[in-house]
């Protein structure tokens, strides 16, 4: 049995927590069925719940999007975790 730890990205605002849940939960199974560590689905999930909670709703702009895009590529070669 595995514990891991993961911090949380920290938002530049925090506007609106609505779909912040069901992101996280997305960006970590999304990790999962690629194969990746836990440690890795955790900080999938808390950089797009982190930017969600950026914005009213749920919708990102395409600088937010390709931006997030950009951490998960770093999560994906393991540079870049918390």
């Amino acid at each position: 049995s595995e514990v891991v730890h993961v911090g949380i990205m920290a938002a530049a605002k925090r506007v609106d927590t609505t779909g912040a849940g069901d992101l996280y939960a997305a960006g970590f199974l999304s990790g999962l069925c690629e194969g990746l560590t836990l440690r890795q689905c955790g900080t999938i999930g808390a950089i797009v719940a982190g930017k969600v909670i950026e914005v009213v709703g749920t919708t990102f702009s395409e600088e937010a999007w390709q931006h997030a895009f950009q951490l998960v590529e770093k999560v994906r070669s393991e540079k870049y975790l918390f």
